[in-house]
């Protein structure tokens, strides 16, 4: 009796122990982990993550911005127009763009006065080199460059169209189930909506990455003896108030150059009453003659 005793409390601390050990081991055997995470590796996953942290800093998050990037430029060439007009279309071929639109006024009988804009959309990473090519090509008259951010334009119209998308296959789902001719109208009307703003909502998409991915430049090319064409005046609600307050303090200045200038004038003519009006005072008044 002590020895069937003795055996069966052996056997329940070895299975006592034999479960602690699967519970402390897990069932692959591998060191023990309460948040699933090996403890041996995780300050190396740690410092990977910081790593890749570093890597995705500001210089990433600023390449992974959405940019519409435009320039122009004015070059008087040395020689004939022409030829450098199709100079120009060359560097933007070389560079993986090609030309948009042209527009060239020349005179026969003056051939030096001929002038012709170009339209480039060249590789936004190749702008600059394109830049300096096409300067060179003359004497640079004028440059300018613009970039607008649309980044948070393109993620909002991403969301909108992923959206749009799953909501017209439910509509198809839908669709699909329908039993009755009215059921079938009415969802097919609304299929079709829905189709026409996913429609507008990826043609705009397109437009914006073919504007993010190529860059516009308009290069204007001048013959030796033609003047230097002058950019037109921004038009628009901004535009017509600075051009109001120009206005106004361009009046304003020329008021207060009137009255400075008359302001000695005035002075004078001021003290001159001055002096009537004491001397008018000062002068005894004549009694009334009685009547007779």
């Amino acid at each position: 009796m002590g020895l069937g005793v003795l055996v069966l409390a052996v056997a329940v601390t070895v299975a006592g122990c034999g479960g602690t050990a699967r519970d402390v081991t897990g069932s692959s055997g591998g060191p023990a982990s309460i948040t699933g995470v090996d403890t041996a590796t995780a300050p190396r996953d740690a410092a990977s993550g910081t790593a890749e942290k570093a890597a995705t800093g500001p210089a990433s998050q600023a390449a992974d911005r959405s940019v519409v990037r435009t320039a122009s430029l004015q070059v008087r060439t040395d020689g004939e127009v022409l030829v450098a007009s199709r100079q120009a279309a060359s560097i933007a071929q070389a560079a993986g763009g090609f030309v948009s639109g042209e527009n060239t006024a020349s005179d026969p009988a003056h051939p030096t006065k001929t002038v012709s804009e170009l339209v480039l959309r060249v590789p936004n990473a190749r702008l600059g080199s394109v830049l300096d090519q096409l300067g060179a090509l003359g004497a640079l008259l004028q440059q300018r460059q613009d970039a607008t951010d649309v980044t948070g334009q393109v993620v909002d119209l991403n969301a909108r169209l992923a959206s749009q998308r799953a909501s017209v296959e439910r509509v198809r789902a839908l669709l699909a189930r329908a039993t009755t001719i009215g059921d079938v109208v009415q969802i097919e009307g609304e299929l079709a909506r829905r189709e026409a703003d996913l429609e507008s909502l990826e043609a705009q998409v397109k437009q914006l990455a073919d504007q993010t991915s190529l860059a516009t430049v308009t290069v204007t090319l001048v013959g030796p003896d033609t003047p230097a064409p002058v950019e037109p005046r921004p038009a628009g609600f901004l535009a017509g108030l600075a051009a109001g307050w120009h206005a106004f303090t361009a009046a304003g200045t020329w008021l207060l150059t009137a009255v400075g200038a008359a302001l000695p004038f005035l002075l004078l003519a001021g003290l001159g009453a001055l002096v009537v009006v004491a001397v008018r005072r000062r002068r005894p008044t004549q009694a009334p003659t009685p009547p007779a």
